[in-house]
């Protein structure tokens, strides 16, 4: 079995006790339930979803959130190095498809030398097919679900915030009598946390940093080492605009679009729903306007086919373009990348 966790605003079915979820908002549109699931090695179905309740810590009164209980067991797995990946999916899943697809992610990306954790917020996309009212609808829930990806992404910075808090003094007062303690404590949570969103996942991730900044401002903290945006459907001036995604960098040490000119869905999307460029096709409108954070690959010369749009799970060369990302080596280190400073783009090329 391949283990993921999720995060979701979508219906639970049946609404009381839960045992699983539904393609529509939940009563709250906002409200997060949080869990793990196991999906079959073949990637054919979900065997078992564990969905996380509320409980008492163990020897004391106080109530463990279900958000909470799950980011202490994916903290432990930090504890031991272990990176983890927050995924947000595109337009057409449903919340079974969201689980397989993030755990066919989790096949690809990791090695016995690099495991990772992955984690899916799954937003209520429609899981069909149907043209412009799937979409449509798509893109609102996406739109009305950045709140709810905020909310997680606060919950998930406090939480990070307390737990180094709580370290600090300790560290502190380990420093000059015991230097073995001290650094074990330093390794405490030697993982670093990354996002990733495909396709419409970008347009949710635009709200969420909206959501953010209603919340606390401007301000918004530094939570990924690095966030990498796919095939993203959204504007190609985003990153010129704060209620876009220009505040996007300050989640993170690093951004990197990934973008292919021939994009044939996100084409569709520019042409016949009325979008202006996508990003995801086109690249960034004013490429040289771009915080200094963010990267951009263009890998159009490399995606053919049926990885057009999905190329971040089937093409070789740019799975290990993203696992070098996500290494955090410095770009001079990337062997199939070609910088046009023009352009101000990394041209990928096929693998030698």
């Amino acid at each position: 079995m391949i283990e993921v966790y999720f995060g979701t605003n979508r219906n639970p079915l049946p609404a009381r006790n839960p045992r699983d979820f539904g393609h529509q908002l939940n009563n709250r549109g906002s409200f997060l339930r949080f869990g793990k699931a196991q999906v079959e090695k073949d990637l054919e179905a979900v065997s078992e979803i564990d969905i996380a309740h509320e409980r008492l810590r163990p020897g004391r009164r106080s109530q463990v959130l279900g958000s909470i209980a799950i980011f202490e067991e994916i903290r432990e797995k930090m504890r031991a190095g272990v990176d983890t990946v927050l995924f947000i999916h595109g337009f057409n899943y449903s919340f079974h498809e969201a689980l397989i697809d993030t755990a066919r992610l989790k096949i690809t990306y990791e090695t016995g030398e690099c495991p990772y954790t992955f984690f899916v917020f799954s937003w209520p996309s429609d899981g069909s097919l149907m043209p412009y009212i799937a979409y449509a609808n798509d893109r609102a829930d996406a739109r009305t679900s950045g709140v709810a990806l905020g909310r997680g992404l606060l919950k998930l910075g406090e939480y990070m915030r307390r737990v180094s808090d709580e370290l600090g003094p300790r560290v502190r007062s380990d420093l000059g009598r015991d230097p073995e303690t001290a650094r074990r404590r330093r390794d405490l949570c030697r993982g670093r946390l990354h996002l990733m969103a495909h396709s419409m996942g970008a347009y949710a991730l635009r709200h969420a940093v909206q959501g953010m900044r209603n919340e606390i401002g401007d301000d918004l903290p530094r939570l990924f080492d690095e966030i990498l945006l796919f095939a993203p459907d959204e504007d190609a001036d985003a990153f010129e605009h704060d209620h876009k995604l220009a505040l996007l960098p300050r989640l993170g040490r690093r951004v990197t679009v990934y973008h292919n000119r021939e994009d044939i869905p996100l084409a569709i999307s520019d042409l016949t729903k009325g979008n202006p460029d996508r990003l995801g096709a086109d690249g960034p409108a004013h490429p040289h306007l771009l915080p200094a954070k963010v990267t951009v690959v263009d890998c159009t010369n490399i995606v053919s086919g049926f990885q057009e749009h999905r190329y971040n799970k089937d093409n070789g060369a740019i799975v290990n373009d993203t696992r070098t990302v996500m290494l955090g080596k410095p770009t001079h280190l990337f062997k199939n990348r070609t910088y046009f400073q023009e352009a101000n783009s990394h041209f990928l090329s096929a693998e030698n």
